[in-house]
């Protein structure tokens, strides 16, 4: 196996293989063992992540309908003179919200806004060893599991070995979903120090929320506003998130 190996087996992944390159990766996958096995890795990495993914959202989709079903039930049994009051509410809640809308807490706009950093690749997480996964397939198995406590000594781990700032940025989101606030902070400012603009970018927006969580909105709204001065990924969320504030 070697990088060309690795890249085939990305690029297979992600459909953008060439007719030449359709035809190259069919034979390995029949005469090189290791080669099949690095590729069903690959496959069972991203099959996890879709599977939790996906539960995540039936979750929610199923939360939604209930909701709306009892919303329903109970607007049934409401009586047709209820409606003025009904109307009078929400009157009063609209007048409300554009009057105190801004009042959100740290944490409710943490809840809002803070979604887990994704694996957004599993090239350099593919075992170069076919007889057992690689730390690093574990890792992202653990993380995309929820398996956090599980994850972050692996993560810890690959965070020292390797350059690479996606096992830095999943090692602060695991603290922060395990609640170590304190090593979740570190960990997003050291990728928020890196002289790379998209990595500053990402580290500033998962420190930001951060800080909300820990109930810090002066020094997050610092972080916010240096990520509105920058063109990047989460320029328009941290304005929106900074009016909110």
């Amino acid at each position: 196996m070697n990088e060309m190996d690795y890249l085939l087996i990305d690029k297979k992944i992600d459909g953008t293989l060439t007719p030449d390159e359709v035809l190259r990766f069919e034979r390995k996958l029949a005469q090189d063992a290791d080669f099949a096995k690095a590729y069903e890795l690959q496959q069972t990495a991203i099959a996890s992540l879709q599977l939790q993914q996906h539960r995540k959202r039936k979750t929610e989709v199923r939360a939604l309908y209930e909701s709306i079903k009892e919303k329903q039930a109970q607007r049934r049994k409401l009586q047709w003179y209820s409606l003025a009051a009904a109307l009078a509410v929400v009157v009063i809640s609209s007048l409300a919200y554009i009057t105190i809308g801004r009042s959100s807490s740290p944490e409710a706009l943490f809840a809002q806004y803070y979604t887990p950093y994704p694996v957004i690749s599993t090239r350099n997480a593919t075992d170069r060893s076919p007889t057992e996964p690689s730390d690093s397939v574990q890792a992202i198995l653990r993380y995309a599991q929820e398996d956090y406590s599980a994850a972050i000594p692996l993560l810890e781990d690959l965070s020292e070995q390797s350059e690479n700032i996606q096992w830095k940025l999943l090692l602060g989101n695991a603290y922060l979903k395990n609640n170590q606030h304190n090593e979740a902070i570190t960990s997003f400012q050291q990728v928020a120090s890196l002289a790379d603009p998209v990595a500053q970018q990402y580290g500033r927006w998962y420190l930001a929320l951060a800080l909300l969580k820990v109930n810090q909105p002066k020094d997050a709204q610092t972080q916010l506003e240096t990520i509105t001065q920058q063109p990047g990924l989460y320029q328009t969320q941290a304005q929106t998130l900074l009016d909110e504030l």
